[in-house]
């Protein structure tokens, strides 16, 4: 048998670190949104497992998120299952879109099908819970709250009324390194960043802060040209800007479609990847196909 699906990517509407924990994690809280840009992952059956990749930037042994949900899924029930697995890669690497989490959360849902074995919702959950922080949130097809380290997920629809241009300068952040410059934290209400989204987005302009990413001092410091990226984008029309999780992606959210188009040609003329997502976009329900 073969299956192949969509993994799309997500920006972070605002991104808050509330304190470190006990665990040795962030206590964070971010919206999580899914954009229009996709990675292609294609499963064969086979008796081993392999991954092949059309990127350099992306590994393909026991390393890759891939391999390690594969590997996980097989150590939950008993078996041994095989599997090729194919990445036709557009999410750029370390860029702050979650390309390596989708891909391991689509392989999560299809394997099950793949393998013909039966796996609970809970026993999915908790396999991506173990993968990482942000896995979780691409079980699903909505956009979500998320808390705790991101795995503690409330997802709800947002019917984001802006066209959303996100920006890749083809610069790598090292997450470990971002939460490692996060010497202080700021005293506020954990829990509102939804409730203060939902009512901000009936006059986002004037209510930028609520997409306001604690990453971005210490990112744009050592990065200026990210902050230059996030200037530009304002100076292009967007209504607000951001930093995309640590980076190095920096999205702008426009009120119409057709300035978000025109930034994104402008920007693509200065030789700088960018990806554009019309407003109220919202990931296809279900888009795993069957190959004969």
């Amino acid at each position: 048998m073969v299956l192949s699906a969509r993994a799309y990517a997500k920006i972070n509407l605002g991104l808050l670190i509330h304190g470190k924990r006990n665990d040795g994690y962030h206590e964070i809280e971010t919206v999580f949104h899914h954009i229009d840009l996709y990675d292609e992952i294609r499963l064969e059956s086979q008796d081993k497992v392999s991954i092949e990749t059309d990127s350099d930037d992306i590994p393909s042994d026991e390393s890759n998120l891939c391999w390690k949900a594969v590997t996980l899924l097989n150590q939950m029930h008993g078996t041994k299952h095989g599997v090729r697995v194919k990445l036709k890669k557009n999410i750029p690497a370390g860029a702050g879109l979650g390309g390596g989490s989708a891909d391991a959360a689509t392989v999560l849902r299809l394997l099950p099908r793949l393998w013909n074995i039966s796996v609970s919702d809970s026993d999915l959950a908790d396999c991506a819970a173990r993968l990482g922080s942000d896995v979780s949130f691409f079980l699903g097809a909505t956009s979500a709250h998320g808390r705790g380290r991101g795995d503690v997920l409330e997802p709800f629809r947002l019917p984001l009324s802006y066209a959303i241009v996100v920006c890749f300068p083809g610069i790598h952040v090292s997450t470990p390194w971002a939460y490692g410059q996060i010497m202080k934290f700021e005293e506020r209400e954990a829990g509102k960043l939804r409730e203060r989204l939902q009512h901000a987005l009936t006059d986002l302009r004037s209510r930028c802060d609520v997409v306001h990413n604690d990453f971005e001092e210490p990112v744009f410091r050592q990065y200026p040209k990210l902050g230059k990226l996030k200037h530009s984008l304002l100076e292009a029309g967007a209504v607000c800007a951001s930093l995309s999780g640590s980076g190095s992606s920096v999205y702008g959210l426009f009120a119409e479609n057709t300035s978000a188009m025109q930034a994104a040609l402008q920007l693509r003329s200065n030789r700088i990847s960018t990806f554009y997502t019309p407003a109220g976009f919202q990931i296809p329900s279900e888009t795993v196909l069957s190959v004969p």
